[in-house]
């Protein structure tokens, strides 16, 4: 592990009694002073956070990398410290900002270092709303330590620092592991890593972006699962013509949820790459998931690429408005190896109320909805006393929803400006404006409220709260309001229908049909049927594989979702966003899964 690396691990690992040191310039040079910084809550605790630091040509000084490289991110430069560090660099006149986003105001102020002095800084920093205290813990589940680009040498050390800095609880890490030149940690020194990083105010743990292919990305929460590749399956990035992926996502996704884990579908609107007859990105399974494997789709990260994004809330309300229960996460797609990096310019915090800070409580929080993601705002927000994604019964009863709003104290693209005020705050109730706080024309910091909610039908609220930076939003995941009749759509089931055939001479074969909860390990067999005189006709689910198999033949298994002759290639390939936000394109899923066709040819033992 290298020097740097070192005392980036010192930075968050709070158990050695010396500052970490970070060395700009040589500390010998007849032009260097020394900047002492300890910085702590008002518990006394050493507290990570940022440093802005400009000269008075206005130019900043970046934190540096695991091998001593300046980081250049986008925005305002920041070293990222400890919180007790002491800092080399050239004598001069300096504006600084002292930050940890989110939840604490920042401390500015101006010094001015001669050659060979030493200045003391000794900071407090005020959290203005304690979250966690509330049972509200924020991270960001899809960050990559390293994306491959290795414009800087980081590691999870690194990644560790940088994240726990810049305001979050918890983060779970993807991708490549480390650019540091001659580290190659395995996943499991990731893991000692990150155990080792991790306290009771800060968990780190490993994810990854998977499934990542033409089917679109998604966000894993591993949990127990140590080695997805292996245990669940792997795809492509992307496929020749003609072919497909080796498993649907929803044969990834079911297994790992048996064992505890979570995936999530990532920026599902995007369109990025691809071709114009099929785009790359966009979450192409996720309609299809949607109708067939609803109880796979718990919550979604509806605002990676721009919290605002009208697309993306569109969708998400037709979903709410069908009847299903999905919630809001808010992750970077972010890396920390590259000059576009923004490590937490978005957290999705959890309620986990009196529950510890773990990976399971995390994930349990995820599945339930009890989240609200940010890109700036802070939101807190309850019926009577129950966070989002609880359920309701409908009635006269009046009930309370409770919101608390606060903007950041610092922009997270711009330290040393002025302070974000809170903008607006929508209550939303099907998809509509239902009630508007607006703040245009105030100073507004913090709001709190209570409104009062009697609901007779059934409906869905979320709360919004907007800042005045760049692209702030803060969204809660939906409350549900349900009649005694309510039922949740049901999975889309298929009708398949086919022949069943020796491959040499065409015969119609007796058979049996084995329907198949398909994986990687240990396919589930649903139901078996008898088939007589090689036709057949069955409903099943449309998620299923078939397998068909006769006496003195080898078997032969196709999947509904890949190999029906028009499903796959004339819905699923061609999906835009369009499609994704027009209500006939689901309808087309559902005839076509009612006309499923697939033959089987049998070759002989």
């Amino acid at each position: 592990m290298s020097k740097n690396a070192l005392i980036l691990l010192f930075a968050i690992f709070p158990v050695f009694t010396f500052a970490e040191e970070i060395s700009f310039i040589d500390s010998a040079v007849s032009n260097a002073g020394r900047i002492e910084i300890h910085v702590s809550d008002r518990q006394g605790r050493i507290l990570p956070c940022c440093v802005s630091l400009t000269n008075e040509l206005g130019e900043g000084i970046w934190g540096l990398d695991a091998v001593g490289k300046p980081f250049t991110y986008r925005h305002e430069p920041r070293i990222w410290i400890s919180g007790d560090t002491i800092l080399n660099v050239t004598a001069g006149s300096y504006r600084f900002v002292i930050s940890r986003p989110y939840r604490y105001r920042s401390h500015h102020g101006k010094l001015t270092l001669q050659p060979g002095q030493t200045q003391s800084l000794q900071v407090q920093l005020r959290c203005e709303v304690d979250m966690p205290q509330y049972g509200w813990y924020g991270g960001d589940a899809h960050q990559h330590i390293c994306h491959g680009e290795k414009e800087f040498a980081v590691n999870a050390e690194t990644a560790a620092a940088i994240a726990r800095a810049e305001g979050a609880d918890w983060s779970s890490f993807n991708g490549y592991y480390s650019s540091v030149p001659g580290e190659y940690p395995t996943i499991d020194d990731v893991r000692k890593v990150c155990e080792c990083v991790s306290d009771e105010q800060y968990l780190a743990f490993v994810g990854e972006e998977y499934p990542k292919d033409h089917l679109g990305h998604m966000a894993c929460l591993a949990g127990p699962v140590l080695d997805w590749n292996q245990e669940l399956g792997r795809n492509e990035y992307s496929y020749p013509s003609g072919q497909h992926e080796a498993f649907a996502h929803f044969e990834i996704l079911r297994p790992l949820i048996e064992q505890g884990g979570t995936t999530i579908y990532t920026h599902p609107v995007r369109e990025y790459g691809g071709t114009k007859e099929s785009p790359a990105n966009i979450a192409r399974e996720l309609p299809f998931d949607l109708l067939t494997a609803p109880d796979l789709i718990s919550s979604i990260d509806w605002m990676t690429d721009n919290p605002n994004d009208k697309n993306a809330m569109n969708v998400w309300s037709m979903y709410l408005n069908w009847g299903y229960q999905i919630g809001v996460c808010a992750f970077t797609d972010t890396c920390y190896d590259r000059h576009d990096a923004r490590p937490m310019n978005k957290l999705t915090y959890v309620y986990l109320g009196k529950k510890r800070l773990t990976s399971e409580n995390i994930i349990h929080a995820i599945q339930n909805g009890h989240t609200i993601g940010t890109s700036g705002p802070l939101l807190m927000a309850t019926i009577d006393g129950a966070p989002p994604g609880s359920v309701f019964p409908c009635s006269k009863q009046k009930r309370m929803l409770e919101l608390t709003a606060f903007s950041q104290e610092v922009d997270y693209t711009n330290r040393a400006g002025e302070r974000p005020r809170l903008e607006q705050i929508e209550i939303i109730r099907n998809g509509k404006r239902f009630h508007i706080y607006n703040f245009s024309n105030k100073e507004s910091y913090e709001f709190e409220t209570g409104f009062p909610i009697r609901e007779t039908e059934q409906a869905w609220y979320i709360v919004k709260a907007f800042g005045s930076g760049d692209r702030q939003a803060a969204i809660s995941s939906p409350f549900y309001f349900h009649p005694p009749d309510f039922t949740p759509p049901k999975p889309v089931q298929a009708t398949a229908q086919g022949a069943i055939t020796d491959a040499q001479t065409g015969k119609k074969l007796n058979a049996v049909i084995d329907i198949i909860d398909y994986r990687k390990i240990n396919p589930k067999t649903i139901q078996t049927k008898s088939i007589k005189d090689g036709a057949y006709i069955i409903q099943c689910p449309a998620t299923a594989r078939l397998r068909a198999s006769a006496k003195g033949c080898k078997s032969q298994t196709k999947s509904i979702f890949f190999d029906d002759p028009t499903l796959y290639k004339n819905l699923i390939l061609p999906l835009n966003r369009e499609d994704m936000l027009d209500p006939a394109y689901y309808e087309k899923i559902k005839m076509a899964l009612q006309n499923i066709h697939l033959d089987f040819a049998l070759e002989k033992e």
